[in-house]
């Protein structure tokens, strides 16, 4: 094992090679929402992993981008941590921020013309 808990094969070495050299890699990622995360660097996450948007609110109206999970989340929110990746449904992405931080949240599409169908995923989404 390498360093990182990684078990190398030669196949597994010989597409590592292979991707090395190609040009267009979208390795799949995921992002992580903390108390201590603001809207700006959310809102960024999600448009640079999932090409989507996240409207996050503050009560009814959008929350500004400089203030924190923290800031927003009710007290007695369980709080914690969410990994969210491109698989994830969107109705899940928003009912999981309800449940762990008490914040409403809406996916939407690239350009934040429409929300995205709860059934969708993150990437598709950003092509709704």
């Amino acid at each position: 094992m390498d360093k990182h808990g990684l078990k190398w094969t030669k196949e597994l070495s010989w597409d590592y090679e292979n991707l090395a050299e190609t040009k267009h890699i979208k390795i799949m990622s995921t992002i992580k929402v903390i108390k201590s995360s603001s809207v700006k660097s959310i809102k960024a996450q999600f448009s640079k992993e999932f090409n989507c948007n996240i409207r996050i609110y503050n009560g009814q109206k959008l929350a500004e981008e400089s203030m924190k999970i923290a800031d927003l989340s009710k007290k007695d929110a369980a709080g914690g941590e969410l990994e969210i990746g491109p698989k994830s449904k969107v109705g899940n992405v928003e009912k999981y921020f309800q449940e762990s931080f008490g914040i409403k949240v809406q996916i939407s599409n690239q350009d934040d013309s429409k929300l995205a169908p709860n059934d969708a995923t993150l990437n598709q989404a950003g092509k709704a």
